[in-house]
């Protein structure tokens, strides 16, 4: 079994107990994550481009209308690296072209806007009613444009696809894909009643989400295994670009670590 290793104040923390249940060896979490292909070539780092890029550009996505370039630029980011996680057997995917996701980046950022949310600013931690403002505006926007494209069969997206979008985009969720999910009664035998996750994105588990999270021994405990940072450009006022290193945001971190134990759940299953 994983050796426990638990670098906090609270050895006996019951969360960071709960997520020894689900560590892997070095590696084994390695081979899971990467798949034997060197990191840089291998398809976790699609969400690393995918959110570096929104990053890096977030300014002129938040602070003002979004050119349609840059949406089309957004949408080609996304559209990568959801395919990378294999989003594109999904039938709605399949049939519709990137158009989609300008629409939905479009109304994303609208509503972020409108309701001062900056998730880069953040870290990617927000409160339970932010997170209904941008699951509500990825939920209206993915079905009005089936609607205006004419689809025809009634769709509505699904909590992978909505958690999916926000991981991409804006870092503030983990992916409830069937790896994520697959995890989770796992990580409930252990973990307090405050930090029990579901898989449904209601105010129950967007609230023991957020709790698990901001927990830093939960932080620390995972960073012995793994952490991230991204490069990303930046411009001063005076034209100047400099390189600036972006941590991974918490979300991120849980996002792996459940994916990388449910993968192997769900590959024996």
């Amino acid at each position: 079994p994983p050796r426990p290793i638990v670098p906090s104040d609270e050895p006996t923390s019951p969360l960071v107990q709960a997520l020894d249940l689900l560590r892997l060896d070095d590696a084994e979490f390695k081979q899971r994550l990467f798949a034997g292909c060197r990191p840089e070539d291998s398809r976790p780092l699609s969400w690393d481009l995918c959110y570096g890029f929104f990053h890096q550009n977030h300014q002129q996505f938040l602070d003002g209308i979004p050119s349609s370039t840059s949406l089309e630029l957004g949408a080609l980011q996304l559209s990568s690296y959801l395919a990378s996680f294999g989003m594109y057997r999904n039938a709605v995917l399949r049939t519709l072209n990137r158009r989609l996701f300008s629409a939905i980046l479009k109304t994303l950022f609208e509503a972020a806007r409108n309701a001062h949310i900056d998730p880069y600013a953040s870290k990617g931690i927000l409160s339970v009613q932010q997170l209904q403002v941008l699951i509500d505006a990825v939920k209206d926007s993915y079905q009005t444009f089936l609607c205006a494209s004419g689809y025809p069969k009634p769709s509505h997206s699904t909590t992978t696809l909505i958690s999916k979008v926000l991981m991409g985009v804006m870092g503030v969720l983990p992916a409830f894909d069937i790896c994520f999910k697959a995890a989770i009664p796992i990580f409930k035998t252990k973990a307090p009643e405050n930090c029990r996750l579901s898989d449904k994105l209601d105010d129950a588990t967007l609230t023991s989400l957020l709790n698990v999270a901001q927990d830093t021994n939960v932080l620390s405990y995972i960073k012995t295994q793994f952490d991230g940072v991204i490069e990303v450009s930046k411009k001063d006022e005076n034209g100047h670009i400099t390189k600036q290193l972006v941590q991974y945001p918490p979300m991120r971190l849980l996002d792996l670590f459940f994916w990388a134990y449910g993968l192997k759940t769900y590959k024996y299953s």
